[in-house]
């Protein structure tokens, strides 16, 4: 099954180099038409450990309703974990490059 997601990410809070806070909403289409809707809060906080160490925490909170909820969460909570890290690493080594 094919499912598309049209959705929009907005920086709420910028704090750097500290904190940055993104809300979200989204829907997710399908063959059948509209899936499921949902809505995200992701906070992101940047410790650094020392000159050359960061830690960077986040948290992300994501509500979906629908069809969607019923059949995809458990594929939703794996692809947002997949993208959680993919945007650790992106920071990471954007960090290392202007280090």
């Amino acid at each position: 099954m094919a499912v598309k997601f049209d959705f929009e990410t907005t920086l709420v809070e910028v704090a750097p180099p500290k904190h940055l806070k993104a809300k979200g909403r989204g829907a997710a289409k399908g063959i059948a038409g509209k899936l499921g809707e949902f809505h995200h809060e992701t906070m992101v906080e940047f410790n650094e450990v020392s000159n050359t160490k960061t830690e960077v925490h986040y948290k992300a909170t994501i509500s979906i309703t629908g069809k969607l909820a019923t059949f995809g969460s458990k594929i939703l909570k794996a692809k947002a974990e997949e993208t959680g890290q993919k945007f650790v690493n992106s920071v990471k080594e954007k960090l290392e490059k202007e280090g």
